[in-house]
């Protein structure tokens, strides 16, 4: 079962995969067993999305903001580029390794019903609480057999994107 949506600092929602856990898994989530698992679990954070893996049962969280608003205004960036499952079998969670795109937030990704691979597309970044933001217009995959990210090359993007959404029909 995916835990409840919970609270931290004031104005800061730490969403259902993002907090308020005391176990967590270790770092291969195709190969790990629940007796086997570390204590880790992701900071909390904002500008976060999420797809569910429903034949492995877990919830795929990628990157985000771990910057705390301030007033409910976002201050400061504090972009991180780490993916990370819930896992429901083991009632924990459990980050992915390897390489895959950096740090980020408010990205489109989707994922097929049914299929193996999770898509993520965008999003912007920033150091720090001025300047202007980097929007990216690179699309990556991430293999939901192997928990490997891979850079998809594409021809027509739609460009930089940041604060969209996309959906497969």
């Amino acid at each position: 079962m995916i835990p409840p949506v919970r609270f931290s600092r004031p104005g800061r929602l730490v969403g259902t995969v993002l907090g308020g856990l005391l176990a967590g898994c270790g770092t291969s989530p195709n190969t790990a067993t629940c007796d086997t698992l570390g204590l880790e679990v992701p900071t909390p954070r904002g500008e976060v999305s999420a797809v569910y893996d429903a034949p492995r049962q877990r919830l795929i969280v990628v990157a985000g903001n771990e910057a705390v608003p301030v007033d409910c205004q976002p201050g400061s960036t504090d972009y991180v580029a780490d993916t990370w499952a819930w896992r429901e079998d083991c009632g924990a969670f459990q980050q992915f390794t390897g390489d895959g795109p950096s740090a980020r937030a408010r990205y489109a990704i989707g994922l097929p019903d049914g299929g193996d691979t999770v898509y993520l597309h965008g999003g912007k970044f920033r150091r720090g609480s001025s300047g202007d933001y980097k929007v990216f217009d690179d699309t990556w995959a991430l293999d939901l057999t192997t928990d490997t990210w891979s850079k998809v090359t594409t021809t027509g993007s739609p460009g930089k994107r940041s604060n969209h959404g996309g959906a497969f029909v």
